[in-house]
């Protein structure tokens, strides 16, 4: 990825040493790699050297004095240590050059620059501006034999002020089979299952505007006959003020498809081969089984991979797995490839009377046991109607498109090259 774009080994490795001068991983974000803590509501944030408001050059010199507190450098999980293989990866000539404070400067100057310079001619990078409001990770898939569906929002909150401990914000969503079916006499309801803010200084972006984000996550359980459809919000101050409905513009946000889901609870990574890179996963789809598809597959892809070879970019059939129990009105298919690289995705299709149905774009970093378990809240039958039709929606579909970038087109390359940079 790196060589695609003119950068070297050596100039690989100034750019990630460049960009984790600042920022951690958040264990909200990657629990695999900083485990949270006892208190769900303050996630655990490590730090990528100790001096996280400074850009100098003691993510290099820690690293070569083995006190790195580098959450990629120091995992448990050696299949995670990215930084860790970037660095040794020359042997340590480069970061040995890097640690002196006027080259590492001089040299994140240069690569810096060489980075956004990369935009293309006649593209204007506009000021960046933040989401006040943010669906994102959207999942129906079955986790301990049931199904829920799983989704989290973001809220604006200014720095110097607290999270108003009185706020309520709710998920609602309609049936997509049975009698209230489009919330035909009613829709339903759940509280957030977990609630979180981050510190002001987490990201130097955010801070530099002034904000900083309160998390709502829920997770809720979806009767199988009933499954789901659409989706929206309501957040309530409990001031005296009406409650504001986030429904992506009148349209409710809609859940595209049932018919085949992304189990990760189900699938492992391991170790494979002979370099400490290659990877075996085994991931697990599921399949309504009212259904009878001609075909189960999944497309893997993989945009970073040592010695630039071409990207993982293909289609693997699933095989029916009678060794998991049927579960939630759901059978399960399993799959296996061995991957190089560190960024890998997936496709899960089935194709049931000559349709296609997809769940796309599904993230393979926590697998089988990193994934911590929240259990499911309690849910409530509501008498609202839907706040649109989800035939004029254009909407954000379940998965792919509720990744987006909202604090960056300035920084969104950088994001890109820098991995698990944390803004």
């Amino acid at each position: 990825m790196f060589q695609r774009q003119g950068f070297s080994p050596e100039e690989m490795i100034g750019l990630i040493a460049c960009g984790h001068t600042i920022g951690g991983v958040r264990s909200s974000d990657h629990p695999d790699i900083v485990p949270p803590g006892t208190d769900p509501e303050v996630p655990n944030f490590e730090l990528f050297d100790s001096t996280p408001r400074q850009f100098d050059s003691a993510v290099v010199t820690e690293f070569l004095e083995g006190k790195s507190v580098n959450a990629l450098v120091t995992t448990p999980n050696v299949t995670l240590q990215a930084d860790r293989r970037i660095f040794e990866s020359d042997g340590g000539a480069t970061m040995r050059r890097l640690a002196d404070p006027e080259v590492f400067n001089s040299t994140c100057g240069s690569l810096l620059e060489r980075m956004l310079d990369l935009v293309p001619a006649g593209v204007n990078l506009e000021e960046v501006s933040l989401l006040a409001v943010k669906a994102s990770d959207a999942l129906l898939t079955i986790e301990r034999g049931q199904l829920v569906f799983k989704v989290a929002l973001r809220l604006l909150q200014p720095i110097g002020t607290s999270v108003n401990s009185k706020r309520v914000v709710t998920l609602l969503w309609c049936d997509r089979y049975g009698s209230a079916k489009g919330c035909d006499g009613h829709a339903k309801s759940s509280l957030p299952a977990s609630k979180a803010a981050d510190q002001p200084d987490v990201s130097p972006v955010t801070m530099r505007m002034g904000y900083y984000f309160a998390h709502y996550r829920f997770v809720v359980p979806i009767n199988p006959d009933e499954s789901i459809s659409q989706f929206w919000f309501t957040v309530d101050e409990a001031d005296g003020t009406t409650p504001t409905t986030y429904d992506n513009n009148g349209n409710a946000y809609p859940v595209d498809q049932d018919n085949v889901l992304y189990v990760a609870e189900k699938g492992s990574v391991s170790l494979s081969g002979t370099t400490s890179t290659s990877r075996a996963f085994h991931l697990v789809s599921a399949v309504r089984s009212s259904v009878s598809p001609s075909q189960v597959y999944m497309s893997v892809f993989d945009s970073a991979m040592p010695k630039y070879e071409a990207p993982l970019n293909q289609d693997i059939t699933m095989s029916l797995n009678t060794s998991i129990p049927a579960a939630a009105g759901y059978v399960f298919y399993s799959g296996h490839i061995e991957d190089f690289g560190a960024q890998l995705t997936v496709d899960m299709h089935a194709t049931i009377d000559g349709t296609t149905y997809t769940a796309d774009y599904m993230q393979t970093y926590s697998l089988d046991t990193t994934i911590p378990y929240t259990p499911p809240t309690t849910v409530t039958q509501v008498d609202v109607s839907p706040p649109g039709s989800q035939k004029n929606s254009a909407a954000l579909s379940l998965s792919r498109n509720f990744i987006i970038m909202d604090i960056g087109l300035g920084l969104g390359l950088l994001a890109l090259y820098l991995g698990l940079l944390v803004l």
